[in-house]
């Protein structure tokens, strides 16, 4: 069934800017792997393994996606002083849209038009600097992604 012109246009009306249109579900097809720098002051995804996302949403309006800013999971060792930071790379409509941003330890936005939105790749690394050192662990970072 197609929907033309005023059906269209008061379905539309009738859903308005509701939730309904602005679900969206995220797929983590590689979770990341951080690996220690030649220096052992870094421990980095882009040394690593980079976690990549799908991002499916059907909102029809246009999507803003957020990615919190990064953090040390709490069951990482206690290291004062260091920086967490995230980098990212978003496409999509099959690659004619992108976004990215460099390094940093705030939390990133942008901007997805309607219909373009209903497939969102992102990759995502994340690094910790300690100027210290690292102590002996499992180190786990954290960004929180979010789409409205």
């Amino acid at each position: 069934m197609q929907l033309t012109g005023p059906v269209a246009l008061g379905l539309l009306w009738a859903m308005g800017a509701s939730s309904a249109l602005g679900a969206c579900t995220v797929a983590v097809g590689t979770p990341g792997l951080l690996a220690l720098s030649a220096d052992g002051t870094q421990l980095g995804s882009d040394l690593g393994v980079a976690s990549v996302m799908t991002i499916s949403n059907i909102n029809l309006l246009g999507s803003t996606i957020t990615l919190s800013d990064p953090r040390l999971d709490g069951s990482s060792p206690n290291l004062p002083g260091a920086i967490v930071e995230d980098a990212y790379s978003a496409t999509w409509l099959l690659g004619l849209g992108q976004s990215s941003g460099g390094y940093t330890s705030s939390s990133h936005s942008f901007t997805v038009p309607g219909v373009a939105n209903l497939v969102v790749t992102i990759v995502l690394n994340n690094r910790v600097t300690s100027a210290g050192g690292f102590m002996q662990g499992n180190y786990k970072t954290r960004t929180t992604v979010d789409c409205t």
